[in-house]
């Protein structure tokens, strides 16, 4: 989003590897583990900069 830094980026995309770290046994595989530029070309980005899809297993590891 505007006003968001660069360092400030990293430190989310830092944050969600170590996430995977922790619970790698709730997610499918680290390739469905995707993300990235947010590129959507029809403007549908809503101001986001990245953007982050993660399949869990199932919901309960999604809601513990």
């Amino acid at each position: 989003k505007p006003g968001v830094t660069d360092e400030q980026k990293q430190q989310v995309v830092d944050g969600l590897i170590e996430m995977y770290k922790h619970s790698a046994h709730r997610v499918v595989e680290m390739p469905t583990a995707k993300g990235g530029r947010n590129i959507n070309p029809e403007g549908h980005h809503k101001g986001l900069d990245l953007a982050f899809i993660i399949e869990f297993k199932v919901r309960t590891s999604l809601e513990s």
